[in-house]
């Protein structure tokens, strides 16, 4: 007996091209590697008094971190803060040894400038740093911040060389980048302190103002200093 109208053989379904995965830069292999490192080394050591803020937020548009750096002598609080998310976290960073009296930077050197250049982390030599070296960092950063990522800054670092700039910068390049967005940035203070061979971390989130001087910038700087030693002492 013949069927009569639509015919009872379901039509076949167009299989859909699979969606290509972005291939990875070396830098990113090399931070996704990174990021594994700290993770296995530290992160069974990270005890948490309230909520992993970082990791949370981290990871899902620009965020900033501003942190405590005492854990001496090696100050390691960047593979500790980066062990507390999957997520990448580039940093400002002053990165320099000693060898018989004489200064390496190793941004700079040529035995690690290769090495350290994969970490795409903002590199400052805050002894030899001209106004344009200045005005380089701070557009690189906001431009870092802006496309999304994720940075990291030590407002505690101190330097005669750099006072005002080394305080209030990250006030600076924070609000360059809310102007740029017009939105709001996570901003998430981070204290760090060793206790019974465990790091025990406290967390809050902030937010700045919308309009900021540099008289503003200094004032709201030495207030997140005076949060991050209070939060620091709580602990």
């Amino acid at each position: 007996m013949r069927k009569i109208g639509k015919s009872l053989v379901k039509p076949k379904k167009k299989s859909l091209a699979p969606i290509k995965k972005r291939k990875l830069t070396k830098n990113q292999i090399f931070q996704k590697r990174y990021v594994k490192f700290c993770s296995l080394l530290y992160k069974k050591k990270l005890v948490f008094i309230g909520e992993n803020i970082i990791g949370k937020k981290v990871g899902k548009g620009p965020v900033i971190i501003l942190g405590t750096h005492d854990l001496k002598p090696f100050r390691i609080e960047p593979l500790l803060i980066q062990s507390m998310t999957n997520n990448y976290v580039h940093w400002l960073t002053s990165v320099a040894i000693k060898i018989f009296k004489k200064r390496f930077v190793l941004a700079k050197s040529k035995l690690t400038k290769e090495l350290m250049s994969k970490f795409e982390n903002i590199d400052i030599d805050r002894l030899n740093m001209s106004v344009e070296d200045l005005k380089n960092l701070i557009k690189k950063s906001t431009d870092l911040v802006v496309s999304g990522k994720t940075m990291g800054f030590f407002p505690t670092a101190y330097s005669e060389y750099t006072t005002g700039f080394g305080h209030s910068g990250a006030i600076y390049i924070i609000h360059n980048a809310e102007l740029e967005l017009k939105k709001k940035i996570p901003i998430i203070l981070v204290s760090i302190k060793k206790k019974s061979g465990k790091y025990h971390i406290m967390q809050e989130e902030i937010t700045i103002s919308d309009t900021i001087d540099r008289k503003k910038r200094q004032e709201l700087t030495k207030k997140c200093i005076s949060k991050l030693e209070g939060m620091y002492n709580k602990i």
